[in-house]
């Protein structure tokens, strides 16, 4: 039999081995402190200019096709080619604009992500150091089954940071 010391210093080794971990969940960092709400906006602006685009394009064809006497099945030859013509240019115009607004979000995305891990470093290590947290993981959409009660520091982490608390 051991003795009641020797279990005690077990628990104790036992107790300082095992980590303390806390969890922040970024995406509702991001969300509190309104950098959702930026990449949102930049998506519905590049979405006008694609609306904007994608209408002048199909005002064009129809005007080409007033202007050619407005019934597609009585055109002649080169009336077709011009409006397929018209049809090939504004696909291309579309599909131009799509790589860019693409190339244009996901740098924003990239800025974004810079923005938020700059805002959040010094909050996230000063709740690590007063806590005595051994590590803090960032918690992926819907990645953590079970959490113990004190264990998300997104609150703490968005008051350090400025942001609402208990969105």
């Amino acid at each position: 039999p051991q003795s009641s010391s020797a279990i005690e210093t077990q628990t104790e080794l036992i107790t300082a081995a095992t980590p303390v971990v806390g969890i922040v969940d970024m995406q509702r960092l991001s969300q509190s402190l309104g950098l959702e709400l930026q990449l949102k906006q930049k998506r519905q602006k590049l979405q006008v200019e694609w609306d904007r685009v994608n209408t002048q394009t199909r005002r064009a064809i129809t005007e080409k096709l007033e202007s050619l006497g407005g019934d597609a099945k009585q055109l002649s030859d080169s009336g077709r080619e011009q409006l397929r013509e018209l049809d090939l240019d504004r696909r291309r115009q579309l599909e131009e604009l799509d790589r860019k607004n693409t190339a244009a979000l996901q740098e924003t995305n990239r800025w974004l992500q810079r923005v938020l891990m700059e805002k959040t470093r010094g909050p996230i290590a000063e709740i690590g150091k007063e806590k005595r947290f051994d590590l803090i993981l960032v918690q992926p959409r819907g990645g953590v089954a079970y959490m113990r009660l004190g264990v998300d520091v997104t609150d703490l982490v968005l008051k350090k940071a400025g942001g609402p608390v208990g969105v």
